[in-house]
């Protein structure tokens, strides 16, 4: 008998095993930090953990999905479908949005998602010199953080500002490029899986997204280096010349309508889960 329950930081021994079966490289620590910022779902069975999902509400409109996995003996058994029906009962009229591998996109499909294009996961397992940086970024401030929270909503429509918070509290590098005091464009670089991920990067054009990726990288030589970007960012062929390689592209789906970037654009993500 399978029991649905709301996840608690108890289970989350339990939920790293989940990952680490289908070979995702989620620490403690990632599933610490996503069950801080958002709400879980957990399937039992037996007390024993046997699927997981996590939503993040990013304001009073708009949430994500991710992370939802079940146990490889119990798959094809309605588990995940329960999960994901669980959830969104809780997120009724949200516009959502998830990142799907090819394996998971038929059930979303079914429950009213629809693809809007796919993300690429590029890493370096030892990234290699990066150019040499401009030296014109500044680390983040405190004070600067509602903007940066504004930057981000521009380009995703999140309001993440509780997000940006909790990774500034981490002691999480953000650097960002300033015009006369005010912010135009943000990375953040965390520790996460395997290394590190630059992500979410929030500019205005290509130009000052990749000056931003260059400056992140500075201090990450010879450490696994992971970004993860949408398909039309443009963005794959020059990560390539820097020694990023693709090994992944989960699709891109929502339920309700897409956000329209209002002069911002989100060159990298976040995670796949929280966007």
């Amino acid at each position: 008998m399978i029991k649905l329950r709301t996840m608690t930081p108890h289970d989350l021994d339990d939920c790293v095993a989940l990952t680490q079966e289908v070979k995702w490289p989620h620490r403690l620590a990632d599933w610490q930090l996503m069950l801080q910022l958002g709400e879980g779902v957990v399937a039992e069975q037996q007390g024993r953990v046997v699927g997981s999902t996590l939503f993040w509400r990013w304001g009073p409109e708009r949430a994500s999905l991710g992370v939802i996995i079940v146990a490889e003996q119990l798959r094809g058994q309605g588990i995940g479908k329960a999960l994901l029906q669980h959830t969104l009962q809780q997120l009724e009229g949200w516009q959502l949005h998830l990142h799907a591998t090819a394996a998971g996109a038929p059930l979303y499909r079914q429950a009213g998602f629809v693809a809007t294009g796919d993300v690429i996961q590029y890493q370096t397992p030892a990234l290699t010199s990066p150019p040499p940086g401009s030296g014109l970024v500044q680390m983040a401030r405190q004070s600067d953080l509602p903007a940066l929270a504004q930057l981000d909503w521009q380009a995703n429509g999140f309001q993440r500002l509780p997000l940006l918070q909790q990774l500034f509290q981490n002691g999480t590098s953000i650097t960002l490029l300033r015009q006369q005091m005010a912010p135009l464009g943000f990375a953040v670089t965390r520790r996460f899986g395997h290394g590190y991920v630059i992500g979410p990067v929030i500019a205005p054009d290509r130009q000052m997204a990749q000056q931003l990726i260059i400056e992140a990288m500075q201090p990450l030589a010879g450490a696994f280096v992971r970004i993860d970007s949408r398909r039309e960012a443009g963005l794959g062929s020059w990560l390539q010349t820097l020694g990023l390689q693709p090994v992944d592209n989960p699709l891109r789906m929502v339920r309700g309508s897409e956000w329209q970037p209002q002069g911002m654009t989100a060159w990298s993500l976040m995670s796949q889960a929280m966007g």
